[in-house]
């Protein structure tokens, strides 16, 4: 068992190898639903997991340097979201906060309920945020640099909730240390398990997408079929994904990089002619 174990792991190291430069080896494997789901699966869960690992290090870290920045730099501050509209009193505003962390990352806080001209979070940005947050009466947004994401939400539908500074400490130590770090974790699994589904949903889909492509240009149902455009897509995923966690890691942001590999990738496994069929015109 020890050895067939270790020859399983290598020949799946040499296909993850292979499949991040070979066409000719992604061509070759589109008759192999098995040997494509016994490599595509692992490979997704492998990535998932690298994301888990590094989530429930970096959010309980990013929650202990929270600690001492509630403490000594925001205000006896207390927030309360009626009817949907929020208000802070405790701070004059706008009142703004800009702390710089122990692994030189940025948190940039701007609160303002009070003007009449709401301002937006494109406005506030600066060059060294990490992490930029606006906090205004409708609603909030948060800008991530890494990604170079922004989420917008407004309080629509909130109703009664009021957080104090206190409760705000309260919260960030019972999920650094109590069992809410414990319910993260299951909920994060949840959601891999979820962004794991899309990716196979989201692979499906550009399969179709280029086996559309492949019968416009004249390949036919002998040359070609969408199992085994699935079967080469397990494969043409490994450079993508590898690509994106380089991207993660790196912070650099790389829009629709993804999408990008992953179809060209797909197109030339599609179209590749094989030495072999070129020795048989021959």
């Amino acid at each position: 068992m020890g050895l067939l174990s270790f020859i399983t792991h290598m020949k799946f190291f040499k296909d993850l190898y292979k499949s991040t430069h070979s066409i000719e080896f992604i061509h070759e494997r589109r008759t192999s639903r098995r040997k494509a789901v016994v490599y595509g699966v692992p490979f997704i869960c492998l990535f998932l997991g690298l994301i888990f690992v590094t989530l429930m290090i970096r959010v309980p870290h990013i929650a202990k340097e929270l600690v001492p920045t509630l403490q000594n730099s925001i205000p006896d501050i207390t927030a309360t979201i009626t009817k949907g509209e929020l208000s802070v009193t405790g701070v004059d505003q706008p009142f703004e906060l800009k702390n710089d962390t122990e692994s030189d990352e940025r948190i940039h806080l701007y609160i303002d309920t009070i003007s009449t001209t709401t301002p937006s979070i494109e406005d506030i940005i600066e060059e060294n945020d990490t992490v930029t947050v606006l906090l205004t009466k409708e609603g909030f947004a948060a800008y991530d640099r890494g990604d170079d994401s922004t989420l917008k939400d407004d309080f629509a539908g909130i109703d009664n909730v009021e957080i104090s500074k206190q409760t705000a400490l309260k919260w960030v130590e019972r999920f650094v240390s109590g069992p809410i770090y414990f319910l993260f974790a299951a909920i994060l699994v949840i959601g891999l398990l979820f962004y794991g589904a899309l990716k196979l949903i989201y692979l499906g889909i550009w399969c179709g997408i280029v086996l559309l492509i492949a019968r416009i240009a004249g390949k036919k149902k002998e040359d070609i079929t969408f199992g085994q455009v699935v079967n080469m897509g397990f494969y043409a995923i490994t450079l993508p994904i590898l690509v994106q966690i380089i991207a993660l890691f790196s912070r650099i942001s790389l829009p629709f990089i993804y999408t990008i590999l992953l179809v060209a990738l797909l197109l030339f496994a599609v179209f590749h002619k094989s030495e072999e069929k070129e020795v048989e015109k021959k």
